[in-house]
């Protein structure tokens, strides 16, 4: 399917993820050491400056309150703005120290955490749905009709392919009832076709329908159609892939041969001797 919108999200949800990532570790470490360094050096600055104006000031604020009148009130008053701007920085910049000493708060830690994990799942989703616009078959198998063209619209749960599953292959059978007490889970039996004349197929049966139902219109039996029969698949071994899907077949059960443990795969049953 189309797959260039879902990229173009997820590359951008990937960079947002790496930048909140980068938010979090620097939250979590905390200002570098020169920071706090150059942070000191402004509050020696500051204090420096701070002493130099109140200096200042207070050598022409005796000037004035004396009666020498070596300085203009002007002048007196420009003094003590520079030495209130010199509190001020002095002030500011010893709050900028403490916060680089306090770190980052824990409030801010949990946001940044907080904000980490929406990306992350978000990017998830956004994978998932990429993902979701690739179709898979469920199993291997032999595409047997393409439904839809490329360049076709396709809404949700819509058929795009028909898949005829060919691993395993099974012979579908009908047991009478009155028959069902001598057939059993893993017994062998042999599956002959009108294709190939005198060569058998090794299998077992791998499946018993719990439940019976009416024979199907297309099961030829010389007994009569409303019989109740149970549905049985017998799983075969085909090593050439002579077999086709819908071919009719007979199948024949070893009453008389030892019953195996139904095998755990198709594969390993056929390969043993």
């Amino acid at each position: 399917m189309e797959q260039e919108p879902f990229l173009n999200a997820v590359q951008t949800v990937d960079a947002t993820l790496k930048f909140a990532e980068a938010r979090m570790t620097e939250g979590i470490h905390g200002p570098r050491p020169q920071e706090i360094e150059s942070a000191r050096a402004a509050v020696q600055s500051a204090e420096a400056s701070l002493a130099n104006a109140t200096l200042i000031y207070n050598r022409r604020a005796s000037l004035i309150d004396g009666h020498e009148r070596a300085t203009s009130r002007e002048e007196a008053d420009t003094t003590k703005a520079d030495r209130i701007v010199a509190e001020a920085n002095l002030k500011k910049a010893r709050e900028d120290l403490s916060l680089l000493l306090e770190g980052t708060r824990s409030e801010q830690k949990q946001q940044q955490h907080a904000e980490f994990e929406a990306q992350r799942a978000n990017l998830a989703l956004l994978r998932y749905r990429l993902s979701r616009a690739t179709l898979k078959a469920p199993s291997a198998g032999v595409i047997r009709t393409r439904i839809l063209e490329p360049g076709a619209v396709v809404m949700a749960n819509s058929p795009v392919f028909t898949l005829a599953l060919t691993d395993p292959q099974w012979c579908r059978v009908y047991v009478d009832e009155s028959d069902l007490g001598k057939v059993r889970m893993g017994m062998p039996a042999r599956i002959t076709t009108d294709s190939y004349p005198g060569k058998s197929y090794r299998g077992w049966v791998g499946y018993i329908s719990p439940v019976a139902e009416f024979t199907p219109k297309a099961v030829e039996t010389p007994e009569l159609r409303t019989n109740l029969v149970y549905q049985t698949r017998i799983y075969t071994c085909d090593p050439d892939q002579e077999l086709r899907l819908g071919m009719p077949a007979t199948v024949t059960l070893s009453l008389h041969e030892e019953t195996r443990t139904p095998p755990a795969s198709l594969s390993d049953y056929c390969q043993s001797p």
